[in-house]
């Protein structure tokens, strides 16, 4: 009996032990959406700050005041769990910079509550699982904000940056690119936000104002949205109004450029200059859509095309396998492809190795790809999309992880897999075939 429990407790260390190592394993390969210069210090759970006292007491330096904020800085957070990092009820001043922030599933990646004297800058925010496409989330989400910023952060999240019920804060710099229809920016219930200098490509909204007045939105390139800008009345008795737009470049965006439903909305700087339009017919003023009846009078036309292809990765295609046993596993990968100038050359780089990919219509490209190799459980590989227009312009998705069932097909041409999971399933295998003799040869004694 002594002997057959040290079999079994041995077993579990076993599993135990080599399941943190699988974890591990894949902890080492971070997707990161850029070269990052820093120093990244990792963590596995959710940050949750519901207080003043909460940053020092979780060591975060500092003191909060508006000199010496408390610093969170240097932070790669990967976790299954939404929010990443949630900071409520507090008024020191903090910085959030230099991180790269990612969950598994959908849901807010940064979520600010209550929060006076916050900055959020040079962060990369992105969702690293097909699930996540599918539902609905925010990059960061700021509710009954004010006297705060999101500076020079990238987000490729369903829906960007979401404010409600805020004031005097400054969004600038960010970058972000559409993958699920949704928002780039959009602003409710809010006033006095500075929207500028933001870079917003192939999103359902460039950016949304609703039921909001006195903001100033300037110097914002929307290219490829559904809509490039709106100013909506959503709420009946509270009209957006007040509200100044210009030098901004809307590119190419169908069906709706702009939209005004409000009123008293200026839509240039009151002196010479207004916003550039693709399609601006070259004469007179702008005419802005919407019942406020708002015009550009010093518009432009914005005729120079300098960016990529929008890629729209089907993220749930990948996961369509067919295979005869004992025959390969087949993968199917598609992507929808756009361009204003018409789309050159789609790629998929599946494990390191780039494979063009056919076109099946207007649109719609696609590859199959025999997947040859040894199956161990567990399905997984890492791939992006990459296409180039007419023009020369290119554009890259970021990298995602995919995964099917409960197993890796592991590709016998990769040379750089140092997973020691092969060696895990030959011992284990073997152990339990030890238990089985035991069992059985412990009957036979008796």
């Amino acid at each position: 009996m002594r002997l057959r429990n040290q079999i079994v407790t041995v077993l579990l260390l076993f599993f135990s032990v080599n399941l943190i190592q699988f974890r591990q394993n894949a902890r080492e390969n971070p997707i990161s959406l850029r070269s990052n210069p820093f120093t990244l210090s990792e963590y596995d759970d959710p940050i949750v700050i519901t207080s003043n006292s909460d940053f020092a007491s979780q060591g975060w330096s500092g003191n909060g005041s508006k000199t010496n904020p408390y610093l969170l800085d240097g932070i790669s957070l990967f976790t299954s769990f939404t929010p990443a990092i949630e900071i409520r009820n507090t008024d020191a001043y903090f910085v959030l910079n230099n991180s790269i922030i990612s969950s598994q599933f959908s849901g807010r990646l940064i979520s600010l509550s209550n929060i006076t004297n916050g900055k959020i800058s040079n962060c990369d925010l992105k969702y690293d699982s097909k699930y996540a496409w599918w539902e609905s989330g925010d990059g960061i989400y700021g509710g009954h904000v004010s006297n705060s910023s999101i500076k020079d952060c990238r987000l490729r999240v369903v829906d960007g940056l979401i404010f409600e019920n805020s004031a005097h804060c400054n969004l600038s710099g960010n970058a972000f690119v559409g993958i699920a229809n949704r928002d780039g920016v959009r602003i409710k219930n809010s006033n006095n936000m500075n929207v500028s200098d933001n870079l917003l490509l192939y999103n359902h909204y460039g950016i949304r104002l609703e039921d909001s007045s006195y903001c100033i939105l300037t110097d914002n390139v929307i290219i490829g949205c559904r809509y490039g800008m709106g100013i909506i009345r959503g709420n009946a008795l509270n009209r957006p109004e007040r509200n100044v737009v210009y030098n901004n470049s809307f590119g190419w965006i169908t069906p709706s450029v702009v939209f005004d439903g409000g009123s008293d909305n200026q839509w240039d700087d009151n002196i010479s200059l207004g916003n550039a339009y693709s399609d601006y017919d070259g004469s007179g003023s702008y005419e802005i859509p919407g019942e406020a009846g708002s015009v550009d009078r010093y518009p432009r036309l914005l005729d120079e095309d300098v960016y990529g292809p929008k890629i729209v990765p089907d993220i749930g295609s990948w996961a369509t396998v067919t295979y005869s046993w004992p025959g390969p596993m087949v993968f199917t990968f598609t992507a929808d492809v756009t361009d204003n100038s018409g789309v050159d050359t789609v790629l998929l780089n599946l494990n390191g190795t780039a494979y063009e990919m056919n076109r099946y219509a207007d649109s719609e490209f696609f590859i199959d790809f025999p997947y040859q190799g040894v199956y161990e459980g567990l399905i997984t590989f890492t791939y992006n999309f990459w296409a180039n227009d007419t023009l020369g312009n290119s554009q890259e998705t970021d990298s995602y992880y995919g995964g099917f069932g409960y197993g890796v097909v592991r590709p016998t041409h990769s040379d750089d897999d140092d997973s020691t999971l092969p060696f895990v399933i030959i011992i284990t295998g073997f152990c339990v075939c030890v238990v089985v003799w035991y069992v059985y040869y412990q009957r036979f004694r008796k």
